[in-house]
């Protein structure tokens, strides 16, 4: 085994006995809509919320790949797909977004309170009824000499009630019907900004969601975080993506939690053990270890920036197999007429829940990879 492989395997194991020991032992007390600040404080101090970020930011200076498998860890031991939701999306935008867009004096003050926990980053794209399309983003920033003036509302911003800084993404210019787009760093703290709404989901607790609504706010031309006036190409679409890819590693372990649950009530019923259970078993626990290899190589894509047409189909498949895997779980639990724990309900609706996120830009690719397999088959 290379040195590579061996410090991964090392922080997977850590980021077991973490989950373990502070964040299983929490039980159903986990799932309420209060955020425990106590689990991302010590998140902190392990390391865990600046695993991507370089040694001299405070991070582990490690890559997708062993975010991947610290995902994984959490939620197969922690037995909660909310933290990991939550703790997912800091450390994408912590590595993908403030270290890859900032500029120097951005990433020395910003990445080491990221990777500490003192500070939560969070990305604000997202409008109220519109959802994040370009055409329909009405958020505006306009330029006042070395200042911008930043007006508009934002919604469905996960971790938005603990957060410190908003990635805000804003119009800073429009042409006929082509609007151009731009990130601004923009404190909590700042004048003309306020919590407008704390969301609830009835799943994925206690990740926290609220909405943000920004009058008048006056933001420096230095906190422009990338390059003006290019947001939304290179930096909202293919975080969708790396979203997407970072979060196939606790989806994985957390259907892997329940069928281990699900062994366990099986072994505690008086019932016969029949064949038809045996492989019924056996096939979920093939399609995990096929869920967790597809999760390691979608990571491993984004860390040799490798592009290939079969490789985009990685995200499709993952969720149509994790929706399969949890269906299955869902009716063996239900065939075999046992009781189902109350975490266990609510570890299956949170996993249903997070595959249908974004679902119609999901089957607009399926559609266009059909259209694309029709014409090449008609020349």
């Amino acid at each position: 085994m290379d040195r590579l492989s061996h410090n991964k395997l090392q922080l997977e194991k850590r980021a077991e006995k973490f989950a373990s020991e502070v964040i299983a032992k929490k039980g159903e007390a986990i799932l309420s809509d209060s955020f425990p600040l106590d689990i991302w404080q010590k998140l902190g101090e392990e390391g865990f919320l600046g695993i991507g970020l370089p040694k001299k930011f405070g991070g582990l200076g490690e890559d997708s790949l062993s975010i991947t498998f610290v995902g994984r860890a959490l939620t197969a031991y922690g037995n909660n797909l909310g933290i990991s939701l939550s703790w997912m999306i800091h450390n994408a935008l912590a590595r993908y977004f403030v270290f890859k867009f900032g500029k120097p004096k951005q990433r020395k003050t910003i990445l080491p309170l990221l990777s500490s926990g003192t500070n939560t980053v969070v990305f604000a794209v997202s409008e109220p009824k519109t959802g994040g399309h370009p055409k329909y983003l009405k958020t505006t920033a306009l330029r006042h000499g070395l200042e911008y003036v930043i007006n508009g509302e934002k919604t469905l911003l996960t971790n938005g009630p603990i957060a410190d800084l908003f990635i805000v993404i804003a119009v800073t210019s429009q042409e006929k019907e082509k609007k151009s787009f731009t990130a601004f760093l923009v404190p909590k703290d700042i004048k003309g900004l306020t919590i407008t709404e704390f969301i609830k989901f009835d799943a994925l607790k206690p990740a926290p969601h609220c909405g943000i609504r920004l009058e008048n706010c006056i933001i420096p031309a230095e906190n422009i975080i990338g390059k003006k006036d290019c947001a939304y190409e290179l930096m909202v679409k293919p975080f969708r993506d790396i979203e997407d890819t970072l979060m196939m590693g606790p989806i994985a372990g957390i259907i892997s939690a329940q069928l281990k649950m699900a062994v366990s009530i099986l072994l505690n019923t008086s019932k016969e053990v029949s064949d038809k259970l045996m492989e019924d078993l056996g096939t979920l626990q093939s399609q995990i270890h096929t869920l967790t290899l597809l999760a390691y190589e979608s990571a491993k894509i984004i860390d040799n920036k490798w592009v290939h047409p079969e490789t985009l189909t990685f995200p499709f498949t993952f969720r149509w197999l994790a929706s399969n895997a949890q269906t299955m779980i869902d009716e063996l639990l239900f065939q075999q007429e046992v009781n189902v724990p109350l975490l266990m309900k609510a570890l299956s609706k949170d996993v249903h829940t997070i595959l249908k996120i974004a679902e119609n830009v999901r089957q607009i690719k399926l559609r266009q990879q059909g259209v694309k397999l029709f014409k090449s088959m008609l020349i």
